[in-house]
Order: structure tokens, then C-alpha cells, then sequence
């Protein structure tokens, strides 16, 4: 049998455990990992374009909800902002109107690996993640701030759809999600 120090395991690579500052950040997301899929949880890398905190890693999660939780659609959106595009709009799309979640996860990872932003973060305060990164919001780089908080735009809500009875066979290959957004 091995024995594992992990003080020896995390003196390895420090860096990978230390969160930055609270601040305000230019950004690019260096990688995305989907987490498992009932999470609906992508894992985003966001290195620090510049100041102080140049080159560093703040380690963050961002949670895809299902489009009818819109407390948390909101929240969504603040945090994606400043990495939407038509392109985003385009690829989600693409996937119709249900794809699967592990679908949908993968293609909002992919899409947001590369892309940059200007992103709000925050520390988390108490619980097993104190003091751990967390994104707060994004706004496009170079948009100054109060255009970035600006109202947003109103949207045409969906025309409604004829109520049909809707039968489920027995089983499922994989549940299907609406885009959030």
C-alpha cells in the first residue's frame, strides 16, 4: 500500500489553488470543462489578461440552468454576456429547439474557449468553496460600464403553442433541454 502526503501533492503546483482578487478583469477563457451533465455545470479557466494579476488562472463555475428557472436564466445571462455573439446565438441554434443537456453543455463550453471578455469576480464567503473565484458578470471588452448595465433589450416572448396531450414512452435515450436563452 502507498501512502499520499497531500501537503506534498498541492506544494506541487501551487498556483492551481490560488484564487485572485476580487476585481474587475480583462479575461479569456483558456479552457471549459462540462462537469456531469445533472449538474449543469461547465468549469471555465479565465486568465488574466493584464495588471497585476497578469498571466494567473482564476478557476470558476458556471451554472447552465433550464430555461424555465428564470431567477436563475438571469443570473445566467450576467455571466455570459460578454462572451455572446451571433456566432453563440447561430451554434444554439443549430441544435433545434430540445437537444440534450450533455449536447447543449458541450457546445456552450466549446463555443466559449478563446473568447474574451471583461469579467466581474467575486471570492465565495463561507462553505467548502471560502474563498474560492466566482464570476459575477461579463461585458464585452471595451464596452465602458454603463453601457454594459444599460437596460437590456426586450425580447418577443415565444408565440404560444397548441396544447396537445404529450405521451413519454417508458423510457428515454437522454432527457432533452430547452436553450436558456
Amino acid at each position: 500500500m502507498t501512502t499520499t502526503n497531500f501537503a506534498d501533492i498541492y506544494a506541487g503546483d501551487a498556483s492551481a489553488a490560488v484564487s485572485v482578487p476580487e476585481a474587475t478583469y480583462d479575461v479569456r477563457v483558456a479552457d471549459a470543462r462540462v462537469g456531469k451533465a445533472e449538474s449543469r455545470t461547465i468549469f471555465l479557466d479565465l486568465e488574466i489578461l493584464n495588471g497585476p494579476a497578469q498571466g494567473k488562472v482564476a478557476q470558476v463555475s458556471l451554472y447552465v440552468p433550464d430555461a424555465s428557472n428564470r431567477g436563475a436564466v438571469y443570473h445566467y445571462q450576467n455571466k455570459t454576456r460578454g462572451f455572446r455573439s451571433p456566432e453563440f446565438f447561430a451554434a444554439l441554434q443549430a441544435l433545434g429547439d430540445e437537444p440534450l443537456l450533455e449536447t447543449l453543455l458541450e457546445t456552450i463550453a466549446n463555443y466559449l474557449v478563446g473568447r474574451t471578455a471583461v469579467a466581474e469576480l467575486s471570492l465565495q464567503k463561507g462553505g467548502q468553496y471560502d474563498g474560492q473565484n466566482q464570476l459575477d458578470s461579463t461585458r464585452p471588452l471595451g464596452t465602458p460600464l454603463t453601457e454594459a448595465v444599460a437596460a437590456p433589450a426586450q425580447v418577443a416572448a415565444p408565440a404560444p403553442v397548441a396544447a396537445e396531450p404529450v405521451t413519454t414512452p417508458a423510457t428515454e435515450a437522454a432527457p432533452t433541454q430547452e436553450v436558456p436563452f
